[in-house]
């Protein structure tokens, strides 16, 4: 597995993670996804696995600000509980750490309990509840964590 910097040229491949990992209210569409990896205040990190992208990782900061917030991310099916998604937030909270951040911050869904037990097994607490975030009764929790620098 290797990460590197998204590209627009990864649009397609970020698209069809989404569409494998989200349900249709709450995955990102394409024009959106088309901003996050335009914009200079987001920085996309995709993993690759034998060439393919496995799952990406989009993190939002910005300058001025002390904390960096994780936008979206996501790990094809097929590839969940190898690592990826740990990896993809280490090296997210390598780049707000660069970027000045002291705070790493996120949304995820409460029924989410993989990714939940992911986001806590790296250091993130869970902060409070976002009732329908998602939706109509479709909390989310508000989770956060210091950012290491080193």
């Amino acid at each position: 597995m290797e990460l590197r910097k998204g590209s627009i040229g990864d649009l397609a491949d970020i698209e069809r993670v989404e569409r494998e990992s989200f349900a249709d209210a709450e995955r990102y569409d394409v024009p959106l996804l088309r901003l996050l990896l335009g914009e200079k205040e987001f920085e996309t990190v995709v993993a690759t696995v034998d060439g393919a992208i496995a799952g990406y990782a989009t993190l939002f900061h910005k300058e001025g600000c002390i904390s960096s917030r994780i936008v979206s991310m996501a790990v094809r099916p097929h590839h969940r509980r190898r690592g990826i998604g740990s990896s993809l937030l280490r090296e997210l909270e390598r780049l707000a750490a660069e970027k000045g951040a002291e705070r790493l911050v996120l949304e995820v869904g409460t029924i989410n309990l993989a990714a939940v037990a992911m986001y806590e097994s790296v250091g993130f607490r869970i902060g409070g509840v976002l009732p329908g975030y998602y939706g109509e009764g479709r909390d989310a929790y508000h989770m956060d964590k210091s950012v290491s620098r080193g």
